[in-house]
């Protein structure tokens, strides 16, 4: 039996996570400003947090 595409896209949402968490450490590791650029990060890592929280509420409710 096949899953269905939600149930698929569910799946896959940890896999963001990772890709957005880890993304603007990958971006700026080796810049030289990036020394002191806490602020950014935190409003990045937040936002994207809150994109996860949003996409999981709402593959939860078209995935049943």
């Amino acid at each position: 039996m096949k899953a269905p595409r939600g149930t698929d896209a569910v799946r896959l949402l940890p896999l963001l996570g990772v890709g957005l968490f880890l993304l603007p450490d990958l971006m700026l590791s080796g810049t030289p400003g990036a020394a002191g650029a806490t602020a950014p990060w935190m409003a990045y890592l937040f936002a994207a947090w809150t994109v996860l929280i949003a996409l999981a509420w709402w593959l939860s409710r078209h995935a049943r």
